[in-house]
């Protein structure tokens, strides 16, 4: 875990909890102090494989909270913690809660105190959200998340177990689903050309914008998720008996949850006064991540912050880009694997095979990266020869140009794709520009074949009301603290001065759009367009030529270095 996280939860109602029963006493020597957090480059939150003395079992009955529960079956595991189904014994008796059958409970042990106060972090934000929920006065859907119905801290010898109860969510993981969904299992299959799989993958891309990013432009006031992939998006049919969506024909009855919010960070701390980005090690799976979060890894904070566009991206738009990267996922994924076993092509433009060599490159490029960090941290090795190979590398310049491929083939497909999936297809490629400006809600209305259907189907919240952008503008005398602007996101005081809605922006985007929706005469368009493109050919071009001066100037620095290693002292 993040020592700096420690601060992160104070802002929320404290929680006491016992100290672990092998506490230093005056005769011990103190623990040691955590790792300053000052190293030119950061390294990526890689845990552990150890799980702790507690491991739960089948069978195994204990106490959370006001309930009382039994360990049925392991529903999922992480390197920080275990999922379990379990079934509620006894409850206490509690007006203000509903009865329950069966929870998840999820099981997590902390061997120092930041792991300890993330851990507590988590369960104060989902109560947060559920409190605020609970004291608007207008009706809204829920957001997409578990909710917190109890939890327990219970000291050990070797640190905290803390174990929540959460409410039991339909479906399945995404990744378990994707890879279900590309497994083929006649040669019939194969006779479908791959295009057709496309099909049913935007309408999954576009629920999966629609559904969870109001979830995310809701916690933002209080906190960024920082581990959006498909391993941590749940998906089912509410409407099935089992809650399990079938791979093939029922991509319109698809519901997309979100859950893990063990990396989140606190919004306010994390950009505010203590700069906590600045500090904090870099959480979430690097498959998902931008450009960004590769720059600081490899060459730290000072460099990101000379590169504003990308800084800011760092700063408040992690979960944008993953549930962007994450939407480019589910649309690829089954028709490349049709692709890759044989399925003819059809109709498909060539862009469309474009796209998928896009995600193909770019997909099995993080993978091997992924799989050299992990593989370094599973074991407690040293992680400096990887280090240094992704400097090497030059692993964010890389990022930015497969990024850039992929978002390039966007662009292309939607040109020659009706209006509803061309909206689709370029609400994707912003959500994974490094330079975009527009915040979720402006990505979930561009998605939608209707945006103002869209904003009304989705509900974007009371906690969406007030903008991110909005809270963070207050940087006068007397702006609020992280506690202040926390509490009034999660509705415990009134709202806070200065602080106001975006009621009257939607609406004047709503008629901007509606002006912009007539099409203009095509000698217009066609001179429009030949303007634009050779503005974007000579940007081109010039970005071109200064990328390859940068790459020739860092090849000079590495060969510099390496020969300043040689020289004798």
């Amino acid at each position: 875990r993040q020592h700096d996280a420690v601060a992160a939860p104070r802002r929320f109602q404290p929680v006491v909890v016992a100290p672990p029963r092998d506490a230093p006493r005056a005769d011990r020597p103190p623990l040691p102090p955590p790792q300053a957090a000052v190293e030119v480059a950061r390294t990526p939150n890689v845990p552990p494989l150890a799980q702790g003395p507690s491991t739960l079992v089948p069978g195994t009955e204990l106490q959370v909270g006001y309930m009382r529960l039994r360990c049925e079956e392991m529903l999922g595991s992480g390197s920080y913690s275990t999922v379990w189904l379990a079934n509620v014994v006894s409850q206490s008796q509690r007006q203000e809660q509903q009865p329950v059958q069966s929870v998840a409970l999820k099981d997590v042990f902390c061997r120092g105190e930041a792991a300890l106060q993330q851990s507590l972090f988590e369960v104060q934000l989902l109560m947060a959200v559920e409190r605020r929920m609970n004291r608007s006065k207008e009706p809204h859907p829920p957001p997409r998340l578990p909710r917190c119905l109890t939890y327990q801290v219970d000291p050990s010898d070797e640190g905290w177990s803390v174990r929540m109860a959460l409410t039991r969510l339909k479906g399945e993981q995404l990744d378990g689903w994707l890879q279900r969904s590309c497994e083929i299992s006649n040669d019939s299959m194969l006779q479908r050309p791959w295009k057709d799989q496309l099909k049913g993958g935007c309408v999954l891309a576009r629920h999966l914008l629609e559904q969870l990013g109001p979830t995310l432009q809701n916690l933002a006031p209080l906190a960024w998720h920082r581990d959006v992939n498909s391993h941590n998006v749940l998906i089912c049919n509410e409407a099935s008996e089992d809650g399990m969506l079938h791979a093939k024909g029922e991509e319109l009855k698809a519901s997309f949850w979100l859950c893990d919010l063990g990396l989140a960070v606190d919004s306010q701390s994390w950009t505010g006064e203590e700069s906590l980005w600045r500090t904090t090690d870099i959480g979430g799976d690097c498959r998902y991540w931008p450009a960004s979060c590769w720059m600081v890894h490899c060459f730290g904070a000072d460099y990101l912050e000379e590169r504003p566009n990308l800084c800011r991206q760092y700063q408040s738009r992690l979960d944008i880009h993953a549930l962007g990267i994450t939407a480019i996922e589910i649309l690829c994924t089954g028709a490349l694997a049709l692709r890759t076993a044989g399925a003819p092509a059809g109709d498909a433009a060539a862009c469309w095979s474009d796209l998928l060599d896009a995600w193909k490159e770019y997909h099995e490029t993080v993978s091997d990266w992924w799989q050299a960090i992990y593989s370094v941290f599973s074991c407690g090795g040293d992680f400096r020869p990887v280090h240094a190979w992704l400097v090497e590398i030059a692993a964010p310049d890389k990022i930015l140009g497969l990024v850039g491929a992929m978002r390039k083939a966007l662009i292309a497909c939607a040109d020659v794709s009706d209006s509803s999936t061309a909206n689709l297809l370029r609400a994707v490629a912003e959500a994974a520009h490094e330079d975009s400006t527009m915040d979720l809600l402006e990505i979930c209305n561009m998605a939608s074949a209707d945006p103002e259907e869209a904003f009304n189907k989705t509900g974007a919240g009371p906690m969406a009301q007030t903008s991110l952008k909005s809270v963070q503008s207050v940087k006068s005398n007397d702006a609020p603290s992280s506690m202040g602007a926390a509490d009034v996101a999660a509705g415990t005081q009134e709202p806070l001065p200065g602080v106001t809605t975006e009621d009257d922006k939607n609406i004047k985007r709503s008629d901007i759009h509606r002006e912009a929706s007539a099409p203009p005469a095509p000698g217009l368009l066609n001179r429009s367009t030949q303007l634009l493109k050779a503005k974007l050919e000579e940007e081109h071009s010039r970005l071109s030529s200064d990328l390859q001066k940068l790459q020739k100037h860092r090849s000079r620095v590495l060969l510099a270095k390496t020969l300043l290693q040689q020289l004798p002292a």
